[in-house]
């Protein structure tokens, strides 16, 4: 049965919790994807899981020394056992003759998982818990859940926000609930295609949806008044990978050494989220430069100077029928200005094939939503963050990403959380010196707020009403309400 994350299992330290539920997540995707017998979904678990739990020990191992846990040899030795069952697990998957010896091992390792979960997460790492943080734990702080369905989700939420039961007034419910992101997942791996450049050009999409799915994440409970950042809309996505198919692949097909090098692929053994790994590193490689070259092509160039001293920029056929491609058909449906230099850049930065930036994004992701739900909007006798805490950890993961792609994931904790407002953004773009140089999107975001005043009154009133009703809960939680 699939596990949920409860908050009596947080040992208080935002990072290591965040990767606990990463574990979650990972245990309940590979439960469904031996439900499913979905072996290359399972193959794509195992390479990723080996790397996150010596990362996920050694930053535990790190924090425990730093605290002077006494039991933190144990500790060591522990997880040095934890990872030599997951490497022979592994080693026992990958010597599979077939998919039952295959499916055989993924049930070895949910096997260790829940026995992980169990034994290290909720006993032994909550034995590190400081003394101020101790909860009362058990196994009972597990929750299984039914099969995944429309009911079973609504049953979840309802569990969810109701830890504690309180008898309110209807306008102060909300102020209970935790914010639910709907979070589009991509299509199950595809195998089976008919050639080279039809499994090459459906791995490339799958590898930019890790990035793209990541920003169309989206709060159902929320709608902001402008046009959404063009990165976060389904209907951006789908001109991209067509603009992506007419305009940019073809150089890569023309390739000499991509076509060498593709006739040498058995492609009944490749799919579509495999194919990374399965090709040589030469071809990666060329791939990498066919994508940077297309968009270098398309750049603008400086051309002649005129009598008054002006450069004239010569805006080339291939970037002017990029721009009609990439033109939203309803000006509402999402915002995109107009495609220049930066622009290109960003769609550059898009694909990666040597990272998958999925697990990255995501684990920060979660961070956000813990620290935003301490400071900016905190439940009921939740541990509270300091003022200033989500700004400053976003400020400090922003180094683990492109430069490209900062501007955006701002943007998407403004679409998700609704007390990060413009007013939010317009604080958080000071810590930059050259705003317009490094936020270009936020500040054309603050631009064309700034251009509506009626939505930053809205604003305030809201951020006012917020506080009169959380000093109105505050009242009645402590039974000086009337």
């Amino acid at each position: 049965m699939p596990f949920a994350w409860r908050d009596t299992m947080g040992m208080g330290v935002s990072d290591l919790d965040a990767q606990h539920k990463l574990i979650i997540h990972s245990l309940n995707a590979l439960e469904k994807a031996i439900r499913d017998r979905e072996t290359a979904a399972i193959h794509t678990l195992f390479s990723r899981l080996l790397p996150f739990f010596k990362k996920h020990f050694a930053e535990e191992e790190a924090y425990f020394e730093k605290i002077k846990y006494p039991r933190r040899l144990q500790h060591k030795q522990l997880h040095a056992e934890l990872l030599r069952v997951a490497a022979d697990i592994y080693q026992q998957f990958m010597r599979a003759a077939d998919d039952g010896g295959r499916l055989a091992a993924a049930a070895d390792l949910q096997t260790f998982f829940e026995d992980y979960l169990v034994k290290h997460v909720i006993k032994e790492d909550m034995a590190a818990k400081p003394p101020a943080k101790q909860d009362q734990i058990s196994d009972k702080s597990i929750m299984t859940l039914n099969q995944e369905s429309e009911d079973a989700r609504a049953q979840r939420v309802q569990l969810r926000n109701s830890d504690l039961e309180y008898a309110l007034p209807q306008h102060l419910e909300h102020l209970l609930k935790r914010i639910e992101f709907v979070v589009p997942e991509p299509p199950e791996p595809r195998g089976e295609f008919p050639s080279f450049q039809a499994l090459c050009e459906s791995a490339i999409f799958r590898r930019l949806d890790t990035v793209l799915l990541f920003f169309q994440r989206y709060n159902p409970d929320l709608r902001r008044e402008l046009a959404p950042f063009f990165l976060s809309s389904p209907k951006f996505r789908e001109k991209f990978q067509a603009a992506i198919s007419k305009h940019v692949l073809p150089v890569l097909w023309e390739s000499r050494q991509v076509r060498l090098a593709a006739t040498s692929l058995d492609l009944a053994k490749i799919d579509n989220d495999n194919f990374w790994t399965m090709i040589e590193p030469t071809l990666r490689a060329e791939i990498m430069n066919s994508w940077r070259l297309s968009w270098a092509e398309m750049r603008p160039v400086a051309g002649k100077q005129t009598d008054d001293g002006r450069t004239v920029i010569k805006i080339k056929d291939s970037l002017k029928q990029l721009r009609e491609a990439l033109q939203p058909d309803e000006p509402g449906d999402y915002d995109l200005p107009k495609v220049g230099r930066r622009e290109l850049d960003v769609f550059a930065s898009l694909l990666d094939v040597d990272t998958d930036w999925q697990d990255k994004l995501n684990m920060s992701w979660t961070i956000f939503v813990d620290l935003y739900e301490q400071e900016k909007d905190p439940r009921v006798f939740q541990q509270r963050a300091r003022e200033g805490a989500l700004r400053d950890f976003m400020l400090e993961s922003f180094s683990k990403f492109p430069t490209e792609w900062l501007d955006f994931i701002l943007l998407c904790c403004h679409a998700n959380f609704p007390r990060v407002t413009s007013m939010f953004l317009d604080s958080f773009s000071r810590n930059y010196s050259a705003r317009e140089a490094t936020l270009p999107f936020t500040m054309r975001y603050l631009g064309l707020i700034a251009e509506r005043p009626d939505i930053r009154h809205r604003e305030i009133q809201s951020e006012d009403t917020y506080h009169r009703q959380r000093d109105e809960l505050r009242k009645i939680l402590t039974n000086k309400g009337t």
